[in-house]
């Protein structure tokens, strides 16, 4: 007989998901300074990093890398002057999480500067908009000045629109803001703020009278809730009413009511000056 192909089905245990080894290798390259192959400068620092990581995340770097000679080439940035701006884009590339901005105190303000022009020279959308979550993080009144000249100088209007914003509906926050000596340096800042309150009483202004009822419109609603009736009571009665002046009755001669009333006054007359007649014959035969 022909021999059967017959199945034998062995259950083994799903795999595990091994995660982002790819990455997760590259970090730890990266974190011991192992086989890296340029040196990113700054401020007499030095970040030794792969190329091809580099390469894989800014095309700048890609185009720049692809002339450079040298087993491991040195990269100057020297428009950067806070080394920590450096650290904190190479983590972005790298991917460290969790990802944390540096905290310098007095110079975190030059910090995210640096981080901004890291990520126009390289054209990094992404890591702008770490600084546009960092900027936004634990804003009042004392810091709201710096940041606002932050996001003047690099065009983040969307973010200062916001700001703007919340300090034209916070009175408080506003006149704080208004009357410190850091908003009196910026000129451009104060005036757009003024603009702002002065379109946001504008508006108020017209949605009140938006909403406020017209007279007209007042008027014929309280006469259409409320008819005014004569009832019976209020009516005048036929012996109270006002009869009619000898003016009057002249004026209303041409009436066919008046006619009507003149005609029957005549008849009346004619009827009583019948029925005396006889009456003063007998007193003429006695």
């Amino acid at each position: 007989p022909e021999a059967q192909d017959i199945p034998l089905p062995v259950n083994l245990p799903e795999l595990a998901a091994e995660g982002d080894l790819l990455g997760e290798g590259l970090r730890s390259l990266f974190r011991k300074g192992d086989m890296t192959d340029v040196i990113l400068s700054c401020e007499g620092e030095h970040f030794h990093t792969h190329r091809v990581v580099l390469a894989a995340r800014s095309e700048v770097f890609k185009e720049g890398f692809e002339g450079l000679a040298g087993s491991k080439p040195e990269v100057r940035l020297p428009e950067i002057t806070k080394p920590q701006a450096v650290k904190f884009m190479l983590d972005y590339l790298y991917q460290v999480v969790p990802l944390q901005f540096p905290e310098c105190g007095a110079h975190s303000k030059d910090v995210s500067k640096d981080v901004l022009r890291l990520s126009s020279n390289f054209r990094l959308p992404g890591l702008r908009d770490k600084v546009l979550q960092w900027l936004a993080m634990d804003l009042t009144t004392r810091n709201v000045v710096e940041r606002l000249v932050v996001c003047e100088e690099f065009h983040l209007n969307s973010l200062k629109d916001l700001i703007m914003e919340q300090l034209t509906y916070n009175k408080n926050a506003l006149a704080e803001v208004a009357s410190s000596p850091e908003i009196m340096q910026h000129p451009k800042l104060m005036q757009g703020m003024l603009q702002l309150v002065a379109a946001a009483a504008s508006a108020a202004a017209s949605a009140a009278a938006a909403a406020a009822p017209k007279p007209d419109t007042v008027g014929k609603r309280s006469l259409d809730e409320t008819p005014q009736t004569l009832s019976p009571e209020k009516l005048p009665s036929p012996d109270t009413a006002e009869k009619p002046t000898k003016h009057e009755h002249q004026n209303d001669t041409h009436k066919p009511a008046t006619t009507t009333s003149t005609s029957n006054s005549r008849a009346n007359a004619n009827s009583s000056s019948a029925a005396s007649a006889p009456a003063a014959k007998k007193r003429a035969r006695k």
